[in-house]
């Protein structure tokens, strides 16, 4: 399971890590600082093998924007996998995590077109206050280990179970053509006589 977007960022225990506060090295304060995002350059090659080999996995997007501004004690040095956006201001860097940015090319692309086409998609007032759950429905009863899901609001884990039990439930098999049923004779009045 993965939580796409801001979800991937790390943090680290405050300034501390930074030698900051009194001169000595003692922090002041207790904000974290961004460590890193995830995951770490070493960390994508295992997690793309894993779905290779078939590791069912499940990417969840929700409708946030992936950017954050922070200021810059909490965020020391600009971390793989992020990207600094311009205009940010001073004494604060403002940071993009882009999606699907650990996936393999063809796993992007589905990525992005899945969100796409649920971003262009009609959206209802009902869908967004009861915070619709999209899935990728045509991969329903597939063998494909990587699947997308798409949320407006936040998902408790009930309705997370219930959404990964739909996305992974094998399909029933469908009949070939249907059963023969058995002939039926019309009785006709010589058939009675015989």
């Amino acid at each position: 399971m993965v939580f796409e977007g801001l979800a991937r960022l790390r943090w680290a225990a405050g300034p501390w890590r930074l030698a900051a506060g009194d001169g000595a090295g003692h922090g002041t304060g207790a904000d974290p600082v961004l460590d890193h995002v995830w995951p770490r350059r070493d960390e994508i090659a295992h997690h793309r093998r894993r779905i290779d080999h078939g590791h069912r996995t499940v990417v969840v997007v929700d409708d946030r924007e992936p950017v954050v501004t922070l200021p810059l004690e909490r965020v020391p040095w600009l971390p793989f996998g992020a990207v600094e956006l311009d205009g940010a201001g001073a004494g604060v860097r403002r940071l993009a995590v882009p999606r699907f940015s650990w996936l393999r090319e063809r796993e992007r692309t589905r990525g992005e077109a899945f969100l796409a086409g649920v971003v262009a998609g009609p959206r209802s007032a009902d869908r967004a206050a009861d915070g619709a759950v999209v899935v990728e429905a045509a991969l329903l009863g597939t063998p494909e280990p990587l699947r997308f899901v798409f949320t407006t609001g936040e998902l408790s884990l009930a309705r997370l179970r219930l959404t990964i039990e739909q996305l992974f439930r094998p399909q029933p098999p469908v009949a070939a053509r249907p059963p023969v049923a058995p002939a039926v004779r019309p009785v006709t009045p010589a058939a009675r006589a015989a």
